[in-house]
């Protein structure tokens, strides 16, 4: 009978131990019997192990033949297998490829778009993610909007080895519209290579010329901790805030203090605004104790294109601080209640109100504070708070708290209460 049509002969890679290497040679859907094997043409006589064929339900058969030599032969020689099936008048050889091992490759990433300033209305983007040179071929490619992952159908090519290398490349492609183009998304093709334990981004957006942005220049913010973070919750934080970066990568902030004690900061936050730009926030951690000794904190920025490194410092204010008056009153009938907390005649303008009910904190969902503005005279500032309440919470008797922080105050913070009282709505 004739040679089946589906034979197939694989050979395996290599397995070892301290000593030796095993290698196999794989002969399948073969008919009738018998397939001889040899190895390197019968010039391997030992080591050799050939397992009895097996026959499947369909008649035809499957045969294996095992080498094992020293891993000193493996790395010197080269090995093949030669299958020989007589009733057919079929002879083939089967080099066996020497895996070597390769140290993990990281990935290079760039993202082009097909145009800068597409014409008509019509028309989509193309976006394509070029993922080159990387080992192994296991990666995962995500593409985002802006911060925002699984909005985009994108295509990516099973990857492919490189012409004479060991290592592998591919492409993703999305197409999106033109009017999202139009409206300056930014794209990212994010490609994550777990062997190499990297992550790497790319980004195209609708050309720089075409782009109005607020500003160009990078900016740097410090802000005072949060009163209630300093003495009520105790894990305050000075907060440097760095705006108008054009990218994520280089930027490096510094913390120093004025005495000579060991700086912990924490790690770095980095989001993307709707204009394309990002924002970087970092914390250092500050005890209430160091705050009020007017000790000097500095944030040091450093970052590529910058003529210099940025330095911004921050203390308590050295001014006589005044302390806060609070004027609560009643809600107007409703469906719904609002109650009103003033603040008034306080220094420095940092202040935290907060609302308890029945002497349990309430969510800031259910509260409106405006911005703390200076009075017409003097230097001190007052605020407004506004606590939004069902009637029927109002109608049982539920007890309501406005509650201030302020450094000037005694004990660091002070409250009024209001609850329905007869006579009253």
């Amino acid at each position: 009978f004739p040679l089946s049509s589906n034979e197939q002969t694989q050979v395996t890679g290599a397995t070892s131990t301290d000593s030796n290497v095993s290698i196999g040679c794989l002969i399948k859907s073969y008919f009738p019997e018998p397939a001889i094997v040899q190895w390197n043409s019968g010039a391997i006589t030992s080591g050799i192990q050939h397992f009895p064929p097996v026959v499947h339900s369909s008649g035809q058969y499957t045969h294996t033949s095992l080498l094992t030599i020293p891993i000193s032969q493996w790395e010197s020689e080269a090995f093949h297998c030669n299958i020989e099936h007589a009733a057919t008048n079929t002879r083939i050889n089967k080099n066996i490829d020497r895996c070597e091992a390769h140290e993990p490759v990281a990935p290079e990433v760039h993202l082009l778009h097909s145009s800068c300033n597409p014409k008509g209305s019509d028309g989509n983007i193309a976006l394509v993610c070029f993922i080159q040179n990387f080992y192994p071929k296991e990666i995962n490619v995500d593409w985002l909007v802006g911060s925002h992952s699984g909005l985009l159908a994108p295509y990516t090519e099973p990857p492919r080895r490189d012409v004479n290398k060991y290592t592998f490349s591919t492409n993703s492609v999305v197409n999106i519209t033109q009017a999202d183009w139009l409206q300056g998304n930014t794209y990212y093709c994010q490609v994550t290579h777990a062997a190499s334990q990297t992550r790497t981004k790319s980004r195209a957006r609708k050309c720089e010329d075409a782009i109005s942005h607020f500003s160009s220049e990078v900016d740097t913010y410090l802000l005072p901790p949060r009163p209630k973070d300093l003495y009520i919750n105790i894990n305050a934080k000075i907060v440097c805030v760095i705006v108008n970066l054009q990218q994520e990568e280089g930027l490096k902030i510094n913390w120093s203090r004025e005495k000579e004690v060991a700086t912990h900061s924490e790690l770095v936050t980095v989001t993307e605004e709707n204009n394309g730009t990002f924002t970087a926030v970092g914390h250092l951690p500050v005890s209430a104790h160091d705050w009020e000794s007017g000790e000097i904190f500095t944030c040091l920025v450093e970052y590529p294109g910058l003529p210099g490194p940025i330095t911004k410092t921050i203390s308590k204010s050295r001014e006589r601080s005044k302390a806060p008056s609070i004027h609560i009153y009643h809600p107007i009938p409703g469906n719904s209640l609002s109650i009103v907390c003033i603040v008034t005649d306080f220094f420095p303008v940092d202040i935290d109100v907060q609302w308890l009910k029945n002497d349990n904190a309430i969510s800031e969902d259910d509260y409106v504070n405006t911005p703390a503005v200076k009075e017409k005279t003097g230097n001190s500032y007052l605020q407004y708070s506004k606590l939004t309440i069902p009637k029927s919470s109002w109608e049982q008797g539920d007890t309501f708290t406005c509650m201030v922080v302020h450094e000037a105050l005694e004990m660091k913070y002070t409250q009024k209460s209001i609850e329905k009282t007869s006579g009253k709505p």
